[in-house]
């Protein structure tokens, strides 16, 4: 590769002489780390200002001499006609720090090919290079204004666009946010799948990209239960295809309907890097992993329960690193059967715990706790009736844990021949 494309001396030199001459170009400063430097005279100038800078010490060519050892002849060559283009130069430093750094991914990829990995293996050690990469594309301010003025911004927005579009849960949780993790676990057969894919067209049909990760269902089966949910067809007759004319044409109006809503379902990506790797691809805004426990860790670790917790780890770092809400679901323990799940009957890990912002669990009641609830006057007698005659279920959503406000207990009904779920009529 040609070494101009690796450095800009011209733009280093311009740069330090900027935050030499012109102190309001010094809220830059923090932008930028040494790495970005190639050359490593002006690594040392840098490191020296930065320095100073941090201990709100002046910054001018003596005190940068006594600081870097820099010889004085080389800081008085630092010359710029305007500090104006400052940050025009940084994004040229960013960019040739970037393919450096590229470089030198390529060549310990080079390397990794003569190890003894698998190909699976030697992918995710590939993806995960690449992704500690640092691109240049975010210069973020993390002054205390500039995070009010993002925060006010936001609650004017209200997160609209991230609300489920389920009234009760929406109340309840606030929708879901950017950099939160939130988690759904419950028993085999709750209808946590069924959730999820109406969560994703909630915030789809609001214009996100919605990626939805599947490890245990295929595209044509979370296609089957779509149609099924918006058409209100019994979902095991569109399954063995046992369909009338009516049917049919109930199917077609809602293919026209759906057809162009911004929902990406990926049933390849197996690993944490995989699927941090296509939501990038992808540009998603929202990320849903069905589930937690059906995907690989990227290395063995001593137990189980290690690498689940790595992998819980890693998905709260791409709600993170992105800025967007990530929803996993997870399996429970089958101590939780037949009683109120807790914490401690999350499957495997209790990283999961430590790791969300929102943990929901999904409860059928049994006779006993309804009749409890019934006599409480949190359940009406004839609507629990009328769930019954329709052969419906009720659910009790458990908020078990919520980083940023209250826990508690509300009811759904799942109207499991058509897979979806509707709020209590008060």
């Amino acid at each position: 590769m040609d070494l101009q494309n690796l450095y800009s001396s011209e733009a280093e030199s311009a740069i330090l002489a900027s935050f030499i001459i012109d102190e309001n170009t010094r809220h830059l400063i923090e932008t930028l780390k040494p790495t970005d430097f190639y050359d490593p005279v002006n690594r040392k100038v840098f490191e020296a200002i930065r320095s100073l800078y941090r201990a709100n010490r002046p910054i001018d060519l003596l005190t940068i001499h006594e600081t870097s050892k820099v010889d004085m002849a080389r800081l008085t060559a630092y010359e710029v006609p305007t500090s104006a283009l400052t940050e025009h130069h940084i994004g040229i430093l960013k960019d040739k720090a970037a393919r450096r750094e590229l470089m030198a991914a390529q060549q310990k990829i080079s390397r990794l090919l003569h190890e003894d990995l698998s190909c699976v293996e030697l992918k995710n050690e590939a993806l995960k290079i690449l992704d500690s990469i640092d691109a240049g594309s975010r210069q973020v301010d993390g002054s205390l204004r500039a995070v009010l003025i993002a925060t006010f911004d936001e609650l004017q927005r209200d997160d609209i666009a991230y609300k489920s579009g389920i009234d009760e849960l929406d109340k309840r949780t606030g929708g879901f946010h950017k950099g939160e993790m939130t988690c759904i676990a419950a028993r085999p057969g709750r209808g946590k799948t069924a959730l999820a894919l109406q969560i994703a067209q909630g915030m789809a049909w609001r214009g996100l990209t919605v990626l939805i990760v599947s490890r245990e269902m295929s595209k044509v089966q979370l296609g089957k239960r779509m149609l099924a949910s918006n058409a209100r067809i019994d979902g095991f007759k569109l399954r063995s295809n046992d369909l009338d004319t009516g049917s049919w044409s109930k199917i077609k109006k809602q293919m026209d309907r759906l057809c162009n809503l911004p929902i990406v379902i990926d049933t390849e990506s197996t690993t944490v890097p995989e699927v941090r790797a296509r939501i990038r691809r992808e540009k998603a805004d929202v990320a849903i992993v069905d589930y937690l426990q059906l995907l690989r860790p990227t290395k063995k670790e001593q137990s189980r329960e290690r690498e689940i917790a790595e992998m819980s780890r890693e998905l709260k770092s791409i709600a993170l690193d992105f800025d967007m809400p990530v929803v996993t679901l997870s399996q429970l323990t089958r101590n939780a059967e037949g009683k109120r799940p807790t914490m401690a009957d999350l499957r495997e890990s209790g990283a999961i715990e430590q790791d969300s912002d929102c943990i929901l669990f999904l409860h059928k009641p049994s006779n006993d706790e309804i009749g409890k609830a019934i006599e409480h006057r949190k359940l009406d007698k004839d609507f629990i009736d009328e769930v019954k005659r329709n052969g419906w279920d009720l659910l009790e959503f458990i908020v078990g844990k919520q980083r940023n406000g209250a826990t508690g207990l509300f009811y759904l009904v799942y109207e499991n021949k058509f897979l979806n779920f509707i709020g209590i009529l008060e």
